[in-house]
């Protein structure tokens, strides 16, 4: 029996007992410190308050019973989802992966628009599984934010160049104003930023066949010299939303049409995490609506403002890393057909790469030949990513090779597994499925950023030994 059946099974005969204690004290106000069947040290009284149960060896009391389950059904929860969305993402990876390799081939117009349409439902599926572990941390309190510096006029025109298809596709004009005001640089979390404005942009042209959609950013006064609020607004020309469905748009899986008749896909979960987003990032979110009229998404957002740079926004922007020179990877991962997309994805773009399908033959791979990085799938027969890790970190695979950069590349992707997968000595993390540009991206930054560690090392030994001669 599992942990959570076990605590229902045991609340509810502790709840069914103090049923009969109540029936049996109604008419004897003197039952103190009866015996409890479920808790041998425990007592059961009757006060003002009504039943107390208290257990004289660890001063359990029914509230605490009661949170306790709560604790175990959340957890429980928790490691359900991150389950579910491994077991998605993996074979998912593989099929985005071999689409990805498609389109790299010589296709006709016709071949590569079906195998892009094919991508297009594979993106959505990894859009719902983001949503849910998202809204499932949002319940547990969980769901955080970043304050970094960022360029917000950037941020907002990336949005814009994604979206521009949308747009030319549809048929719908795309709209864009940030007032001039606004600074260009602001303390905040871009990538949340993006999320709810992708998911507000994302409803207005789902729900908008003609007209318009236009996304504009306005500055707000505060109260706080050190914040600057920003009021933005989503509006289009679609298809509106009744009045008596309005409060349901933030209830989690909730339709404006819940019948069989719904002809716009999505699973309802939109909406709620950008209202927990929002208030995350200390602001609020509301919608006003006219049906076959238009739709219009309000939101406020504090930032902070961030210290001046030692560079130019604009000097900063003009800054590009030189191109990745040829790498010598070795990819551990036990997945077949993921292994056999990131091996040639990897080649097409020059690197060398050398495959291992668990971690003890990723040991011995790594003993006999010299690599730039690996990049460590986590769940692996033999011996999984994180041991791996861990044994290399340790001079398992040769003194010489326990400083290599070592990337997660793994389905896991709760916050806590990240936290995890780096205390035991990996470099960077990217999740699954993947993104071409991303493993690039994530690659170059990591190489540099151990290599930027490893000369700093030698730079501080070499002081320590001019202070010991001197």
């Amino acid at each position: 029996m599992s942990e959570l059946e076990t605590a229902k099974k045991r609340i509810a005969l502790l709840e069914r007992e103090l049923a009969q204690y109540r029936d049996r004290s109604s008419c004897d106000s003197r039952r103190v410190g009866v015996p409890c069947k479920q808790f041998p040290k425990g007592t059961l009284s009757l006060d003002g308050q009504g039943i107390i149960l208290e257990d004289n060896q660890t001063g359990l009391t029914v509230p605490a019973i009661r949170k306790e389950m709560a604790e175990i059904i959340r957890r429980t929860k928790s490691e359900f989802l991150s389950n579910i969305s491994h077991e998605i993402r993996t074979p998912l990876n593989g099929v985005m992966g071999m689409l990805q390799l498609l389109q790299a081939t010589a296709l006709n117009e016709e071949q590569r628009e079906y195998a892009q349409r094919a991508l297009a439902p594979c993106q959505r599926l990894t859009q719902l599984l983001c949503d849910i572990l998202d809204l499932s941390r949002g319940e547990t309190g969980t769901l955080s934010i970043s304050s970094k510096p960022f360029n917000l006029t950037e941020a907002m025109q990336q949005l814009i160049e994604l979206f521009s298809l949308n747009s030319s596709q549809l048929g719908v004009e795309l709209r864009y104003h940030v007032d001039p005001t606004i600074p260009q640089w602001v303390l905040g979390d871009a990538l949340r930023l993006q999320q709810v404005l992708n998911n507000l942009l994302g409803n207005a042209f789902k729900f908008t066949t003609s007209g318009r959609v236009t996304i504009e950013a306005y500055p707000l006064s505060t109260s706080c010299p050190e914040q600057y609020r920003v009021l933005f607004s989503v509006s289009d020309t679609g298809i509106g939303i009744p009045d008596d469905k309005l409060e349901l748009l933030f209830e989690p899986f909730s339709h404006a049409c819940e019948d069989y008749t719904r002809t716009h896909q999505g699973a309802g979960l939109g909406l709620p995490i950008c209202e927990r987003l929002v208030t995350l990032m200390g602001g609020n979110i509301a919608v006003s609506s006219t049906v076959d009229e238009g739709t219009t998404v309000h939101f406020c957002i504090n930032f902070g403002l961030p210290e001046p740079f030692p560079l130019k926004p604009q000097a900063m922007q003009n800054q590009k890393r030189p191109s990745m020179q040829p790498l010598s990877i070795l990819l551990a991962e036990d997945d077949r057909i993921n292994s056999m997309a990131t091996r040639i994805q990897l080649e097409n773009l020059g690197h060398n790469v050398t495959t291992a399908y668990d971690g003890q033959a990723a040991l011995d791979a790594l003993r006999k030949d010299n690599f730039s990085v690996v990049l460590m799938d986590v769940q692996m027969p033999v011996m999984d990513g994180v041991k791996t890790t861990m044994a290399i970190r340790n001079s398992a695979a040769g003194e010489d090779k326990m400083d290599i950069p070592i990337i997660a590349m793994t389905a896991y992707t709760m916050p806590h597994d990240k936290i995890q997968f780096l205390t035991a000595g990996m470099d960077g993390y990217i999740t699954k499925p993947l993104n071409i540009n991303d493993l690039y991206n994530i690659l170059d930054k990591t190489i540099e950023n151990k290599v930027n560690t490893i000369n700093r090392s030698k730079e501080t030994m070499q002081e320590s030994c001019l202070e010991i001669t001197a």
